[in-house]
């Protein structure tokens, strides 16, 4: 009878504890269940603009998350610490009666990134990278470029000279750091009339396929200038003069560069002999890891998900981006996370700062309230951006026969 009464009890107990405590162990799963029906838990790209108008270094037409980031007018590219620009120049130099025909030389320069403590140490190499610039380049106004430095350098004390010329000198220029472009195809301001029109198609186009009239007959009246690089150079009474090196299309074939538009701006031009006529190409690149490697690659501005699956035979699963990046994400039809209309970061942000992007069936958050996720259609429109960190698989392909450029 004492085992009966036992049994009884403990069963009373335990339907008392069903009717009763039950309700309290449901609610983590109707949150869970309301965080993921409001977008915390997992939000669904549908079209690659929400992502690719976080990328504030290219001019989209809609600004609202850019507010950190310069804004250049026209079709530029605001360099960004951490890119790579590529410069890949023909010479000919004419001596006399003599002509020596043109080799190709090559040079990179990576913008310097800010350390652990938010400071950014440079070296000889970027006064290098800027002495280059004001000595090729073509000012907007009579300035030589090296006697402004001189100017500057006379001006600073010999404690810590390196650093104050460093923050005198070289922080202002490479800040306005840009490239332009004036190819006549499709612009990258054109991304905002249409949805379709912000994808990596776009900017690989503008950059990659100049048009007919981009391409004119040898020695023209005037040089089609296709890109330049840019920066804005203060002088020591902090007035600014903008130097451009352009990426001439067929530079090489003028008889002098005084034939070049503006050339008598800049003192080095205006010599009559011994001058270097050259051909160049500018070119940018963004860091891109492969998650469980130890260090980046660079490839193209311009290169897309899929552009790099191609390249490397890989196929991507997911990938891991800087938030500062994080596009617009609309909030409509969602309760939670909501700040004026779109979702906030944090519901995606890791401690490290960084978001998680998965294809297909690869949902994981990295430790972050929340992930993001889209279809495989979307790969050839996303475009890759500095800092990506890719978690891939090996491709099927059993030959190295890269696909993209």
């Amino acid at each position: 009878m004492a085992h009966t009464a036992t049994v009884d009890k403990t069963r009373l107990s335990n339907q008392r504890h069903l009717r009763h405590g039950s309700r309290h162990r449901a609610v983590p799963w109707l949150l869970l269940l309301l965080l993921s029906l409001t977008g915390c838990v997992s939000y669904r790209v549908d079209q690659a603009t929400q992502l690719n108008a976080g990328l504030c270094y290219f001019p989209w037409k809609n600004r609202s998350l850019c507010a950190t980031t310069p804004e250049f007018k026209g079709n530029v590219v605001a360099i960004q610490p951490g890119m790579k620009v590529t410069l890949a120049n023909a010479s000919f130099y004419q001596y006399a009666n003599n002509l020596f025909p043109p080799p190709l030389a090559s040079y990179e320069w990576i913008m310097p990134q800010k350390d652990a403590t938010g400071h950014v140490k440079y070296g000889q190499q970027d006064f290098f990278f800027l002495t280059y610039i004001l000595s090729a380049g073509i000012p907007s106004s009579p300035l030589d470029g090296s006697v402004a430095l001189v100017e500057i350098r006379d001006s600073l004390s010999d404690p810590r000279f390196f650093d104050s010329m460093a923050d005198r000198v070289l922080v202002p220029a490479f800040r306005t750091l840009r490239m332009e472009s004036s190819n006549s195809g499709p612009q990258w301001a054109d991304c905002g009339t249409q949805v379709k029109d912000c994808t990596a198609t776009l900017i690989r186009r503008w950059l990659t396929e100049p048009t007919k009239t981009d391409m004119p007959a040898i020695d023209p009246g005037g040089t089609v200038r296709q890109q330049k690089l840019t920066i804005d150079f203060v002088k020591l009474d902090g007035g600014s003069v903008t130097y451009s090196v352009f990426d001439w299309n067929s530079g090489f074939f003028h008889e002098h560069p005084s034939k070049l538009q503006g050339a008598s701006q800049n003192p080095w031009y205006a010599k009559d002999s011994d001058v270097f006529n050259s051909r160049a190409h500018v070119g940018l690149e963004i860091p891109v890891r492969f998650l469980n490697e130890i260090s980046s690659r660079y490839v193209p501005i311009y290169w897309s998900v899929a552009d790099l699956e191609k390249r490397f035979d890989v196929i991507v699963r997911g990938l891991r981006r800087n938030g500062d990046y994080l596009g617009a994400l609309d909030a409509r039809g969602r309760w939670l996370c909501r700040k004026q209309g779109h979702i906030e970061k944090p519901c995606f942000l890791d401690d490290n700062g960084y978001f998680t992007l998965g294809f297909g069936d690869f949902y994981y958050g990295f430790g972050a309230r929340g992930y993001l996720s889209a279809e495989e259609r979307l790969k050839p429109d996303l475009l890759l951006a500095p800092g990506d960190v890719v978690i891939v698989e090996r491709g099927p392909a059993a030959t190295d026969l890269p696909g993209s450029r």
